[in-house]
């Protein structure tokens, strides 16, 4: 069993290290990049985005310290399982989409990992050959057959979340920034999720708000134990990267969700707004705020409103939640959210 716990936590550590890793140089640069039409820039960022899968397998191989020929094979796999790469063009390029799914690319990892360790030793002067050959194949093989099964999660999720819409503007509000809360603390892409239902209007911003109330929670009560830069992390980048924490100890959540909870009744005092193509990214790169001033206008009331429902009034909950769950109710710790990194 220890051995279990063990090996599931340097996966899990390894896979939110990578993916964080990813997202952060479009979720700092991305909105700027685009605003002033950078084109190479934003090239470069999509690139590092569909790197996921690819980087979880390296921080995955640094976590088990596997040499050089086993982490390459490795993360071959990891980003195959992911399956952000599409085919070839008609101009002989690989063709690169999206991040990939996080679930299928762990799958793949956990089989290669199992490979690796059981192969490695055995195999003398024949790894360099044999290693990465059969690590692809049967990593690839396997995969390919249970991508659809693993993306029908997402689907029945989505499916689940969407009935919520139908519900009146409150409860909606609440039961949206709960589900994203918690999604997005987990192996399930928040934004896979708002694109599958067309999530938009409150519903897109309830998400969003849900996303950046979880992630300034977990900031402020990550902050003594990791550092300033590693808290702002959780809300510029993801706070996927306190994955390997919350599978642990499930209950170092609560807070988020207490936050996402009472943060979620701004949506329809103040009519915010969304797009699909805008929830799921929290204050990640500003997306969620600019989401709804795209819709409501670029007036000097609602950039306002913006500030104080996006940033403001989450800020300020969030430490509210955070000091009675830790020091009033001790019912969290900050050794809950301590990172290896």
């Amino acid at each position: 069993m220890n051995n279990l716990k063990e090996n599931s936590m340097k996966i899990l550590n390894g896979m939110s290290i990578g993916i964080v890793v990813s997202l952060i140089p479009s979720a700092m640069l991305g909105q700027i990049a685009t605003t002033l039409n950078w084109g190479e820039i934003n090239i470069f960022l999509n690139v590092c985005t569909s790197l996921m899968c690819f980087l979880m397998g390296i921080c995955i191989a640094i976590q088990y310290k596997l040499d050089p020929i086993s982490s390459c094979s490795l993360a071959m796999a990891t980003m195959l399982a992911g399956g952000s790469i599409h085919g070839i063009n008609e101009e002989g390029f690989f063709q690169l989409k999206g991040a990939g799914d996080v679930i299928n690319a762990t799958i793949g990892a956990i089989i290669a990992v199992i490979l690796i360790k059981y192969l490695a030793h055995r195999l003398g002067a024949y790894k360099l050959l044999v290693i990465p050959v059969l690590v692809v194949v049967v990593v690839g093989l396997i995969t390919s057959f249970t991508a659809e099964p693993i993306a029908q999660i997402t689907t029945f999720i989505g499916l689940l979340i969407e009935k919520f819409t139908t519900l009146q503007p409150y409860l909606m509000s609440m039961l949206i920034a709960l589900s994203f809360a918690l999604i997005i603390i987990s192996p399930i892409s928040t934004v896979a999720v708002a694109l599958l239902i067309n999530l938009s209007g409150n519903g897109s911003a309830a998400a969003n708000i849900g996303i950046a109330a979880a992630a300034l929670t977990l900031a402020i009560l990550s902050y003594k134990t990791n550092g300033l830069g590693t808290a702002l992390a959780h809300f510029i980048g993801s706070p996927k990267i306190q994955m390997a924490n919350f599978i642990k100890s499930p209950k170092m959540i609560i807070p988020s969700l207490i936050s996402a909870l009472i943060c979620s009744i701004v949506v329809p005092i103040f009519n915010l707004q969304g797009t699909p193509m805008s929830a799921g990214f929290g204050i990640s790169g500003l997306i969620g705020p600019l989401g709804n001033l795209g819709i409501n206008g670029f007036t000097t009331i609602n950039i306002v409103i913006t500030l104080l429902t996006f940033i403001i009034i989450p800020t300020i909950v969030s430490y509210i939640i955070s000091f009675i769950c830790k020091d009033r109710l001790k019912l969290v710790d900050s050794e809950d959210y301590r990172l290896n990194i």
